[in-house]
């Protein structure tokens, strides 16, 4: 099995943001050929989605994930079975799933559709294709051609490639072949590499970085207002109909209720290591403090969006140099890991997050790795668990959001809403 030392493409993209049109059109392309050859095989993924689309060590597009796979064409006699299991996540299936019979290469199509769209708006352009849904119900009544909103920030040229691909009737939906002829797949991409793979992986992570940007001027940040610039479904309040709404995807798709999977990540308490943090004289202290300079996640929580240092990009030779495959949902701080323990647990539950009690006395234990596991829901109503685990390094505590499971664009959305509850817990040291 292959490693993929590069982590999760989606993990590298902004919430409601997305990447710029060259980056989108070379992911694209890796994610087409990908698929096409999977249907080259007669072989269906049928659970297309961000969290199962990584990346190597040069930022190049890995599927995995194959546990609902399927043969939709006899490798034998070329005959084509329909598949009648609905499987997939709510936002990225095509509706004909949740109606019964689909042809599984079709729906993956479709999925690759929605992946291509959040690719350019950083968020999917509905909770799940059906008629109660406001988004998808307007899709369905314009046919297709929906121009304003979200939609508003695909150019023309890739959204007529859109269109085709996410035809509501599958039997005129684009096929690979009709992808790989579209004139926006056909032209010339800067990353592109002679064999396909990513000729400039270092120019690549650079434009992804570039996007990565969390906001800690209070006067002047909208991370920590709940209403984000999205259409009218979007805007209902989060819990409304929670339970229910999580209980019938669940039924549905196989997804666990965030009770049930509270009660299958969570300890009863706050946990350790038995990692020992030795006294730091000077020197260390120092080399510590340089160390997080240098640490690409800064760039974050920078002011200005879009400026890499020079000091960083040019020493940079490969793609991880500035795009590791730790998750940049983590930040430094100074304060006391006693201090700092309760203040998390308080902005999680104000994220209405579930989480342990945390035990007094664990609070106030000394030279541990604390991790606080939680669970929460996502905009669409999904489930999100992980744990945020607290490692000392000297006077800093390297703060990082764990994911176990849930979207990574919405784990992201999660840790800035976050950051933008408490941004005074948060150090930064210039680059």
């Amino acid at each position: 099995m292959e490693y993929a030392e590069g982590g999760d493409l989606f993990d590298k993209i902004e919430p409601d943001v997305g990447v710029p049109e060259d980056v989108a059109h070379f992911y694209f392309q890796q994610l087409v050929n990908g698929v096409g050859f999977l249907h080259s095989k007669g072989v269906a993924h049928r659970d297309i989605k961000p969290e199962n689309i990584m990346l190597d060590g040069n930022g190049n597009l890995k599927i995995g994930d194959f546990g609902l796979a399927g043969l939709f064409r006899s490798p034998d006699n070329g005959t084509v079975r329909k598949c009648n299991t609905c499987c997939g996540s709510p936002p990225y299936i095509a509706p004909e799933v949740i109606d019964g019979e689909y042809d599984a290469d079709k729906v993956d199509i479709w999925s690759m559709g929605v992946v291509l769209f959040v690719l350019f708006a950083g968020i999917t352009p509905w909770n799940e294709p059906l008629i109660d849904d406001s988004d998808f119900g307007e899709y369905v009544r314009e046919n297709g051609r929906v121009t304003k909103g979200i939609w508003e920030r695909i150019p023309l040229s890739p959204l007529s490639l859109l269109r085709g691909m996410m035809k509501l009737d599958a039997q005129s939906r684009y096929t690979i072949d009709d992808i790989r002829r579209h004139p926006w797949y056909t032209q010339p991409n800067r990353f592109v590499g002679k064999d396909g793979s990513c000729g400039d992986p270092v120019g690549l992570a650079t434009e992804l970085l570039k996007n990565l940007h969390i906001d800690l001027d209070v006067n002047n940040r909208s991370e920590n207002k709940e209403n984000v610039p999205l259409s009218s479904s979007r805007k209902r309040k989060r819990d409304e109909h929670l339970t229910e709404a999580v209980g019938r995807r669940a039924l549905a798709f196989g997804s666990q209720p965030v009770d049930i999977l509270l009660a299958n990540t969570q300890a009863p308490d706050i946990y350790f290591s038995q990692q020992q943090v030795s006294a730091l004289d000077e020197e260390d202290t120092r080399a510590i403090y340089n160390q997080i300079a240098q640490d690409p996640v800064q760039l974050q929580f920078l002011v200005k969006k879009g400026v890499i240092p020079l000091s960083l990009s040019q020493r940079a030779t490969k793609f991880n140099d500035l795009l590791p495959v730790s998750r940049f949902t983590r930040f430094y701080s100074e304060m006391t890991i006693e201090t700092l323990i309760p203040v998390i647990v308080a902005g999680l539950q104000q994220l209405n997050a579930k989480v342990p009690e945390v035990d007094a006395m664990a609070a106030s234990y000394k030279n541990s790795t604390p991790s606080i596991p939680f669970t929460a829901v996502d905009r669409k109503a999904m489930g999100l668990g992980g744990k945020i685990k607290l490692e000392s390094h000297g006077q800093v505590i390297d703060v990082n959001f764990v994911k176990y499971k849930g979207d990574p664009l919405e784990w992201r959305y999660f840790f800035k809403r976050f950051i933008a509850l408490r941004p005074d817990i948060v150090y930064i040291q210039e680059m």
